[in-house]
């Protein structure tokens, strides 16, 4: 049963984030073990978090723009697709999606 997997992973990870919240790998692992449950407000959070803590962490600031459009927080998702493009390297996939994405919503 993925759900009781995705739980349980859930678990394992707040639980890492206690013991270590300075970790942007566990609050990135946390984010998408969220919002595969279904978690998505908790998930934008963490994506948060693991990009405070790591600048390099564009897959963060991915998973939280496209997490933030999840939950329609259009705001929240424009401000973190602008980051990408301005930030990431021209050559960057996730530079590529956030310029694509600001293309379309204007």
């Amino acid at each position: 049963n993925k759900r009781a997997v995705y739980r349980q992973l859930v678990a394992e990870y707040r639980a890492r984030a206690v013991s270590d919240p300075k970790d942007p790998e566990v609050r990135f692992a946390l984010g998408v073990f969220q919002s595969r449950f279904g978690d998505n407000l908790n998930a934008v959070e963490n994506f948060e978090k693991a990009w405070a803590l790591d600048h390099e962490r564009f897959d963060a600031l991915f998973n939280l723009a496209v997490t933030a459009e999840t939950l329609k927080d259009l705001p929240r998702a424009r401000k973190a697709y602008k980051l990408l493009a301005s930030l990431a390297a021209s050559d960057n996939a996730f530079r590529k999606a956030a310029e694509n994405w600001l293309e379309r919503n204007r």
